[in-house]
């Protein structure tokens, strides 16, 4: 799946510094050759937002397919996609800007900081704010969010988390032993959401607007249960697995902090690319260089950062998936590149991560053949 972390120096040294609208990336099937379009239909994916960044600069846009179909509008950079579990590395931004603040401690047991409701645990046991933020708890409900169709009530943050109606969940249950899976994409952040809520005394929306999308200037990025009419006219449809419009074009996900949030390709990339550069102590006047490293480097003896995958000590990823949606993003701490890749088809995580990787090896291949 991470295959492509190792070929991201090449690429981005290889590529053409000037923008285009489509890449010469081709595919065989059946010993005939494709073109991305081709490809695409062939493996129902509807629209397609790429954007490629070197040295921390936008070098390359890819824009492919359509936003709605039905429609005719066609993506473009301003589209709108749900982010699904990439919203989790936002939301775990927010936690480290409040141990920054004073407002938290990572080592310190999350009911300390639980107001509106208290975790049950077995034994006593102490669950820390830092567990919860990796994932290292062994939650009953570890599936990610399902969603909430459009018209369909939904429920508040204390029904999720005490599996009342009409939350589809049981509540919230921690079982003994460790999360072997290492990613919780329900249970973990519905935790920590409550926990910021009941931090910053505001909703989950305002949080983030004040604390992330405002400082950064994410202006295109926002949470949102029900899209209004302005909204809507730039949000990319979701569609199946079947390539069908999903009925009422997304779901609900009040679990803002899994999959609540809508942005696109270069807001989120200004996201990433803050980090890379508190990281490296150009940029700390959100997060100390500190805080940032615990952000996207892997510590000894854990599975992830505190907020991306990591592949090694330099690259690191993250994926997304909601109803209709797939999104990934992989980049390079040390030279600040980033690859980030937003599709409005479901779950379509093999033309993401096999395809376009494959797609990046020939076209390194032909920029070569043509030195």
């Amino acid at each position: 799946m991470h295959y492509i972390q190792t070929i991201f120096i090449l690429l981005f040294l290889l590529i053409s510094a000037q923008k285009a609208k489509t890449q010469p990336f081709t595919f065989e099937n059946k010993g005939k050759i494709q073109n991305l379009q081709e490809r695409m239909t062939l493996k129902k994916v509807n629209g397609m937002c790429m954007q490629i960044y070197r040295n921390g600069n936008l070098d390359t846009t890819i824009l492919m397919g359509y936003a709605d179909r039905e429609q005719k509008v066609k993506v473009n950079e301003h589209t709108l996609f749900q982010i699904g579990a990439m919203s989790i590395a936002i939301g775990n931004f927010v936690l480290l800007k409040a141990v920054a603040q004073g407002k938290v401690k990572l080592e310190n047991d999350v009911n300390d900081y639980l107001r509106s409701w208290k975790l049950q645990t077995p034994q006593n046991q102490v669950v820390t704010v830092e567990q919860i933020a990796m994932h290292s708890c062994n939650f009953a409900e570890k599936d990610k969010p399902k969603g909430y169709k459009i018209g369909k009530k939904v429920p508040t943050l204390l029904q999720m988390l005490k599996g009342e109606k009409p939350s589809m969940y049981k509540a919230i249950k921690l079982l003994p032993g460790e999360n072997l899976y290492s990613f919780d994409g329900y249970s973990s952040p519905l935790l920590l959401q409550q926990l910021l809520e009941d931090i910053y005394q505001m909703s989950y929306a305002q949080i983030v607007e004040k604390e992330v999308f405002e400082p950064l200037g994410m202006k295109e990025t926002f949470v949102q249960l029900v899209l209004s009419p302005e909204q809507k006219k730039i949000a990319a449809t979701g569609y199946t697995h079947e390539g069908k419009r999903v009925k009422g074009d997304y779901r609900q996900y009040p679990e803002a902090i899994s999959s609540g949030i809508w942005s696109t390709t270069s807001d989120y990339a200004k996201f990433v690319l803050h980090l890379y550069a508190a990281a490296k102590g150009e940029n700390n006047t959100l997060i100390s260089k500190e805080l940032a490293l615990k952000a996207i480097q892997m510590e000894v003896g854990k599975k992830r950062a505190l907020l991306f995958g990591v592949g090694d000590s330099e690259n690191n990823y993250l994926g997304g998936a909601s109803y209709g949606f797939r999104t990934q993003f992989e980049g390079n701490v040390k030279i600040q590149n980033l690859v980030v890749v937003f599709l409005n088809s479901h779950e379509n995580w093999q033309f993401l991560n096999i395809d376009m990787l494959s797609a990046a090896f020939k076209y390194i291949e032909q920029k070569n053949q043509q030195k």
